[in-house]
């Protein structure tokens, strides 16, 4: 019996040890904020252009689509519809 609890306080040490020594890294969580951020400095000081929609030119509504579609994978509309749907999924997430 003694033998027994010896062996298993053994291996449960062993397998707690070697769950210490691993080399996970804790994973991050990007905020709304931080990938906006970082869309944000990808399309810095691209010019305006009415009815733009790439890294040529942009116009207000395509460089909102173009970032939200990178960041979260969404395409808005560029019509009013569109941005209603976003402020809504903003109020939604309380941010």
């Amino acid at each position: 019996m003694r033998i027994t609890i010896k062996i298993a306080s053994v291996l449960i040490l062993l397998f707690l040890m070697s769950s210490c020594g691993s080399s996970k890294k804790a994973t991050r969580i990007i905020t709304i904020q931080e990938k906006l951020e970082i869309e944000y400095q990808k399309y810095k000081g691209i010019p305006y252009k009415y009815g733009g929609t790439t890294k040529r030119g942009f116009d207000c509504s395509g460089f909102v689509n173009a970032v939200y579609f990178n960041a979260f994978n969404m395409y808005l509309n560029t019509c009013n519809m569109g941005f209603n749907a976003l402020i809504d999924w903003f109020k939604y997430l309380k941010v």
